[in-house]
């Protein structure tokens, strides 16, 4: 006799029994294991919402499916899915399944009241979408595989100069003053080589010469456009000055102790002559005061002697920002740090500044007597060097004194100009 089910509601014995109509006869049940090279069947499960048989055959979508093998560890088959309807097309993601269970599909034969049992497998659908392609250059930019250590300084420097700390910033600034000028370097062992022809030489005398000034705006509408701060300090220089200016002025608070800075060596007496100016200033300083005291550090970098210059930064006043010394140090001298010199034409690039930072600084005119007072500059070349700043020399016809003006219009030399040997007439 056949053996008798111990759950009530299911049972083996033949159907033309009498029993509930609760009982279920099953027939047959069917594993995938079974067949192994066969498709099961899928029952899809949607992530944005359940399945809808109706919905889905009304859209006839068209359904492709790939067996790819059987997966031993996880008793199943893998095999890719594609389901594309007039929207969007879905693709098989993750099995839903449940590693506990086992999900049978039920088939019940209605005149013998036979059901079969086939295991099938849950599928969880996707939407197969591709994102837009992205406008942000930082995710645009190709990454080098491999990245320097000068790389990864600099960006790391770009970064902590952006939004790190002031001690951070420091760090980087003074990184950079502790490098040799390179270019500087090489320049000399090209000259000293004689890998320098004639031509090129001519050419390179001549931009040195127009680069000796400032940069400027010689199109500006008014005089006091013409030369700018922009153009010769950056946004942070000016805001190391203006908070230097404010501590040297705090100390050295009145007339008199401004003139005894000048009987210490402190500052020059053009320098001084501006700071006065500043003592009187209602509020607090501005770009003003930077300019004074940049001007005053380029008067006392022109005076420094060969042994003072080999002390590098620190033959500069200590209340100067160390980056301003660094820029004044690479820009009116040449060589490595122990071995700093001033050539001629440096000492006329610092002259051109002094004189362009006095005029932005007296609305457009000083005396002359102010500057040499401070720097000693043959008068021959003195024309020449203000003429190259586009100002002219005047003689005031009130006090007698000879100024330096500069004018909308600018003044022109010509550097490569040769005065001709007067001819001899007694002959």
């Amino acid at each position: 006799m056949p053996k008798r089910s111990k759950d009530p509601t299911v049972s083996t014995d033949s159907p033309s029994r009498n029993v509930t109509e609760k009982s279920v006869f099953i027939s047959d049940v069917t594993s995938m294991k079974g067949a192994r090279n066969k498709i099961p069947l899928v029952l899809l499960n949607f992530k944005h919402a359940p399945a809808d048989p109706d919905s889905i055959m009304e859209n006839n979508p068209s359904v492709k499916l790939d067996m790819e093998g059987w997966n031993a560890n996880q008793k199943k088959p893998d095999f890719s899915l594609t389901l594309k309807t007039p929207h969007l097309p879905f693709v098989n993601t993750d099995d839903k399944q449940d590693t506990y269970y086992t999900t049978y599909l039920a088939i019940r034969d209605k005149h013998t009241g036979k059901s079969r049992l086939i295991e099938t497998v849950n599928v969880l659908m996707a939407p197969k979408v591709e994102a837009p392609a992205s406008t942000n250059p930082l995710l645009l930019k190709k990454v080098a595989e491999t990245i320097s250590s000068e790389e990864r300084f600099e960006s790391n420097k770009l970064l902590i100069k952006a939004f790190g700390q002031r001690k951070g910033q420091r760090y980087y600034e003074n990184k950079e003053a502790l490098r040799v000028d390179e270019e500087d370097a090489e320049a000399k062992v090209l000259k000293a080589a004689g890998a320098v022809d004639a031509k090129s030489l001519s050419t390179l005398v001549t931009k040195t010469e127009l680069d000796i000034i400032p940069a400027r705006d010689p199109n500006a509408g008014r005089a006091d456009m013409i030369y700018r701060t922009e153009h010769i300090l950056s946004e942070r220089e000016v805001s190391d000055l203006v908070e230097a200016c404010t501590a040297v002025l705090e100390q050295y608070n009145s007339p008199a102790a401004l003139e005894k800075g000048i009987a210490d060596r402190t500052f020059s007496p053009l320098g001084v002559y501006f700071l006065k100016k500043l003592l009187n200033q209602e509020g607090d300083l501005d770009y003003r005061a930077a300019l004074t005291l940049y001007l005053d550090s380029i008067v006392k970098f022109t005076k420094l002697r060969p042994a003072d210059l080999s002390k590098g930064n620190n033959a500069l006043p200590k209340h100067l920002p160390f980056m301003i010394k660094k820029k004044i140090f690479d820009q009116f001298s040449s060589g490595t740090r122990q071995q700093r010199i001033i050539s001629p034409l440096l000492k006329d690039k610092a002259m051109c500044y002094i004189i362009v930072l006095s005029l932005m600084l007296n609305n457009q005119k000083i005396e002359t007597s102010a500057i040499t007072e401070s720097v000693r500059v043959d008068p021959k070349n003195l024309k020449k060097l203000v003429m190259m700043t586009g100002a002219n020399l005047e003689n005031d016809a009130v006090t007698s004194q000879q100024k330096i003006v500069l004018r909308k219009t600018l003044a022109t030399y010509d550097v490569n100009y040769v005065a001709k040997q007067k001819k001899n007439q007694n002959r």
